[in-house]
């Protein structure tokens, strides 16, 4: 659990843990879920139509003209 888990959650978790006086894993694993799920989501990437790697359509048309020519 601990490798999936940032450590400030962690760290979080069993400051509330200590708290509570909860002494099981389960309940650890629970508050550290139950941080991670209350945690701001980060925005996702704006999808574009342009891009340097995106090539213009009529080209990749081209290309695969020139793959599927019989030799």
């Amino acid at each position: 659990m601990a490798d999936s888990i940032d450590a400030s959650v962690l760290d979080e978790a069993c400051g509330e843990a200590l708290r509570f006086n909860m002494q099981r894993i389960a309940q650890i694993k629970s508050l550290c879920l139950q941080s991670c799920r209350n945690a701001p989501k980060p925005d996702a990437p704006k999808l574009t139509q342009s891009h340097e790697c995106i090539r213009e359509l009529n080209e990749y048309q081209n290309h695969f003209n020139r793959m599927v020519e019989p030799v």
